[in-house]
């Protein structure tokens, strides 16, 4: 997952950049749980970040 955010600041991950990742997590053959899961983690990620006003 690290890399293909690897070149991107925080505030440049977009609606459209992060459905990109969550497709190249179903071609690279992620289970739909798995998927949910790190979605999970990360929406909780951006939240928190929003929320202590890094972004």
């Amino acid at each position: 997952m690290l890399p293909y955010f690897k070149n991107i600041l925080l505030k440049d991950v977009k609606p459209v950049l992060y459905q990109k990742f969550i497709n190249h997590l179903a071609n690279q053959g992620y289970s739909k749980r798995k998927i949910e899961i790190i979605h999970s983690t990360m929406y909780n990620s951006f939240e928190k970040v929003i929320i202590l006003n890094k972004i």
